[in-house]
């Protein structure tokens, strides 16, 4: 793909929206709650491979790859390490 193509599809992209997830602010995050701490190790053997990189250290995922590209279910998407709600 030439520069200006790649250029055209990224300023012609529609933005997406992310909707807050509607809890009320600080409903995850209070002083007992957070931040939540898990060893390294625990991490290791809850997470996949994949995940472990991308949340503990600083990894991406390839583009246009990931699990959830073409998903568009409704639902609220939640932190895969704490949990915490993030969007709907």
């Amino acid at each position: 793909m030439s520069g200006f193509n790649l250029l055209h599809l990224i300023t012609n992209a529609k933005p997406v929206t992310l909707k807050p997830c509607g809890l009320p602010s600080g409903t995850c995050r209070t002083k007992k709650t957070w931040p939540k701490s898990f060893s390294q190790e625990e991490l290791k053997k809850r997470l996949s491979p994949i995940q472990f990189h991308v949340t503990q250290e600083r990894g991406t995922e390839s583009a246009f790859r990931g699990e959830y590209t073409e998903y568009k279910e409704d639902g609220i998407y939640t932190c895969v390490v704490c949990g915490a709600p993030l969007f709907k």
